[in-house]
């Protein structure tokens, strides 16, 4: 009976996102040459034939106000005469004209300013009765007529959306939810499509062709930087659902980030904020449109708590009672019923505590809460979300039971229901993952309360990534959604924020230094957010949903019937493995060029701290010193003056090279202050380059991935493989210096990632041995050991074709490198397991 609870509930997910996931297209608009504009036409592909009356229907965002052009045009194939609907900014006022195309207006629908937006959504119905000679229009539930003798029904639509053959204005629109109906004939589209320029109805028919299109799926799955904010002391962050707003709160100061607008202004407060900000800790009132800032320690004879409204502006100042422990990363909400501030759990002065305190805004004091139950054991780094007005959820964090730190810590995978009107506590479930990792400290309903997303991370990881995750609220059944994000986990301080404004999810990432400055960054995604097997899925011309649904259901009545055979079992790994295999070719497995970085892989690029290419900057005698410091960093001595006048000017007298290696060293100093992060010092009689969390090398990512694949080897090996994907180690490094470290980094990769193949081999791990052999092959053209783990790897996943592909490479690979035929047949090598192809080539 578990068991089929567990397969629907998977075949509820699998369908979830068929049915109810509607997507959307974006419009290129006349900022673009005319013939990179979008243009859909609706039946390209398929042309349908209508009575006298058809119903159009679709949802309409139109981003920009000031921008123009046709929504669609629409006549019968056979007639001349042509219907149009365009939108203007006339004076200011928006509007949506429809008209017959060159001869007369028929209906102007006013808008309202705050429909017009990127993230508004103006819903269209619009009902073609021909017999009647009536044409009805539904904007936003208000409704408008207008009358028409039109000399023919149109029959057989021809619909285009944005740009056509004469009409070459596009405005700056979305198009979501297209539906079109006449009698029994129905014509579905949810824009699911990622990539192409078929677009397919909901049952899977191929019905229309699209030109130029930005699939709006996309901005579900990645993540984009939409604000990066630097200060050089302790700020706080909360979110504003009301106001719809990122408030960042400062000493002097209140900075407000629209996340319509997407603009940041500084508001300076009445009075000064006297609480001295340690851990930047604030959150926000929405009922009564407050700012709370707040400390617990470390703040002595000062304010500990103070209170902003967000009309006056002025601080109003309500305890100064301290903690004896300080509670780093500890969770915060609000009870709006009693007007008290919550707070559980953190980590200070050594321990870690499960206690749960509140401060009361009608009494101003502080007060603790006991609760009956099941027991949270202490912890810090949970992820806490309200359930209802008078439950929330708390998952996950780090701690131990006794909440002392120097027992160690463990990572809790588990979930809690506090009620604060029973004071009870109930654990609901406890899942187990390889991985070990913490929350962000916000977390995010579903629509339907039955799941809530948080961002996972490893924060005992420098250079770390943050993943969406969705949770059941029932079981703990977890899934991956949207793309990482990078953040640098170096202080304490360092922490991860979600929150959900009007159909998007917003990432605030706050990066501190050991002073108190703080990088503060802002990321979305739109809501609700897909999984990569959504991105990729690909449309079946043919088949329709509900087909799929039937198979869907019959696959997974077999799985359940055939639940213990060995078969079915290896079946679904086979489906699992190639569904991953298919990702491999994805453009995101590439890593692009960040800010503020510094690529050892491939072509030598620096990027400063704005985004600029700074690579031109560097002479080769300059950008070779760089290299020599950068390759010898972990060393505690240094590079001795005497190295690099061996390395750099070995035919140059000493007093000559002492000279140039003073000017050299003075233009590498200076090229790098456009970077944050990194600096030349100079100790004794050694030169050593020091850097921190705040820049990207890519050298120094790979070596740490390289030598930490205990602590996750898939991300690991997906971190190396999209560094080596550059290019070469030290390309273009022509200096004999460069020689042996080149030959001891494939050394390394080549001993290192070898002894980790059979391993991933022999627990199934495909992904990982691809992965691995990717890396191998982009060192060693050549590796017999690659070769043949990939070759029995497509193996067990019945992929012969793939297999045979991978050999025929290799054979012209082997035979550019050493002018001689490769020794083994494919069938040799398909027929031996693959640690007896572990001998290299002489």
């Amino acid at each position: 009976m578990l068991h089929y609870r567990f397969y629907l509930f998977c075949l509820f997910f699998i369908l979830i996102p068929i049915t109810f996931l509607g997507q959307g297209i974006s419009f290129i608009s006349n900022d673009k040459l005319i013939k990179e504009r979008t243009s859909y036409n609706v039946f390209d592909l398929k042309q349908p034939t209508f009575g006298n009356a058809f119903s159009l229907e679709f949802d309409l965002s139109i981003e920009q106000l000031e921008t123009f052009g046709y929504i669609f045009t629409i006549k019968d194939i056979n007639e001349q005469d042509a219907l149009s609907l365009i939108y203007i900014n006339n004076n200011s006022v928006p509007e949506l004209r429809f008209n017959v195309e060159g001869k007369e207006n028929l209906l102007v629908i006013k808008l309202n300013n705050d429909e017009i937006g990127l993230k508004r959504r103006i819903k269209c119905l619009i009902r073609f009765d021909f017999k009647g000679n009536q044409i009805k229009f539904e904007v936003n539930n208000h409704r408008y007529e207008t009358t028409y003798a039109i000399p023919k029904a149109i029959c057989k639509p021809q619909l285009v959306f944005g740009k056509t053959d004469h009409s070459i204005d596009v405005p700056a629109f979305r198009l979501r939810n297209l539906k079109i109906s006449s009698g029994k004939i129905n014509f579905n589209f949810h824009f699911n499509e990622s990539e192409g320029n078929i677009v397919y109805d909901t049952k899977g028919r191929g019905i229309g062709h699209v030109t130029n299109p930005i699939w709006l799926i996309n901005d579900s799955f990645h993540w984009k930087l939409k604000k990066v904010l630097h200060f050089d002391e302790v700020s706080a962050i909360a979110f504003s659902k009301s106001q719809q707003k990122i408030i960042i709160t400062q000493k002097d100061s209140i900075g407000f980030f629209d996340l319509f607008t997407e603009e940041f202004d500084k508001v300076a407060s009445v009075n000064r904020l006297e609480v001295p900000m340690r851990l930047g800790l604030s959150i926000i009132n929405d009922e009564h449109e407050r700012l709370v800032v707040y400390e617990l320690n470390d703040v002595a004879n000062d304010y500990n708590i103070a209170s902003l409204h967000l009309d006056s502006m002025r601080w109003s100042y309500l305890s100064v009672k301290l903690f004896d422990q300080q509670r780093h990363h500890h969770n915060s909400w609000f009870d709006e019923e009693n007007n008290r501030l919550y707070i559980f759990g953190g980590y200070g002065n050594k321990r870690f505590t499960n206690s749960i305190n509140y401060f009361d805004f009608d009494l101003k004091v502080w007060c603790e809460q006991s609760f009956k139950g099941d027991v949270i054991f202490p912890r810090f780094f949970s992820g806490i979300v309200k359930y209802n007005r008078n439950e929330i959820l708390l998952f996950g964090g780090a701690g131990n039971k006794s909440g002392d730190q120097s027992l160690g810590k463990e990572y809790y995978k588990d979930c809690y229901r506090v009620n604060l009107s029973t004071n009870v506590i109930n654990k609901l479930w406890e899942i187990n993952r390889d991985v070990d990792f913490v929350s962000s400290r916000n977390m995010i309903l579903s629509k339907d309360s039955a799941s809530f997303y948080t961002l996972n991370y490893e924060e005992y990881i420098p250079n770390t990534f943050l993943q969406l995750y969705k949770y059941s609220i029932e079981n703990g059944i977890s899934e991956p959604y949207g793309d990482s994000i990078p953040m640098i986990s170096e202080r304490i301080r360092t922490n991860a924020n979600l929150y959900l404004n009007k159909g998007e999810l917003y990432c605030v990432i706050q990066e501190f230094e050991l002073s108190g400055a703080n990088v503060i960054k802002i990321y979305s995604i739109d809501f609700p957010p897909v999984t990569a097997n959504q991105l990729i899925k690909i449309q079946s011309k043919k088949g329709s949903v509900y087909l799929y649904m039937l198979i869907t259901v019959i696959i997974l009545l077999c799985v359940i019937y055939y639940l213990y055979t060995l078969k079915l079992r290896k079946r679904k790994t086979y489906q699992k493995e190639i569904l991953y295999l298919n990702t491999l070719s994805l453009p995101n497995i590439s890593e692009m060029s960040k800010n503020n970085s510094i690529s050892l892989f491939g072509n030598f690029k620096v990027i400063d701290r704005n985004g600029r290419d700074i690579s031109y900057l560097f002479s080769p005698k300059v950008k070779h010193l760089l290299l020599i410091l950068l390759l010898n960093c972990k060393k505690e001595d240094g590079v001795s003056s005497e190295d690099i006048y061996d390395a750099l000017w070995p035919d140059k007298e000493k007093s000559s090279a002492k000279n140039l290696k003073n000017v050299t060293i003075n233009q590498l100093r200076k090229i790098l202050t456009d970077l944050d992060g990194i600096k030349i010092v100079y100790d004794r009689t050694s030169f050593k380059i020091v850097t921190s969390g705040m820049i990207s090398i890519d050298f120094l990512d790979f070596q740490y991935h390289l030598n930490h694949f205990n602590d996750n080897t898939q991300e690991s090996l997906n971190q190396m493989y999209s560094i080596i994907s550059k290019g070469p180690f030290l390309k273009g490094a022509s200096l004999e210096y460069f020689d042996k470290e080149k030959q001891l980094m494939e050394d390394q990769i080549l001993n290192i990632v070898e002894n980790i193949l059979d391993i991933c081999y022999k627990s199934n791990s495909y992904r990982n041995v691809l992965l691995a052999t990717h890396i191998l092959l982009s060192v060693d053209p050549v590796n017999e050991t690659a070769l043949g783990y990939r070759i029995c790897t497509y193996k067990k996943l019945k992929m012969m074709g793939e297999a045979k592909k991978e050999y025929n490479s290799f054979l012209v690979e082997y035979l550019k490198a050493y002018n001689e035929n490769f020794n083994k047949t494919f069938n040799e090598i398909v027929s031996q397991s693959p640690e007896r192809n572990l001998v290299k080539p002489k």
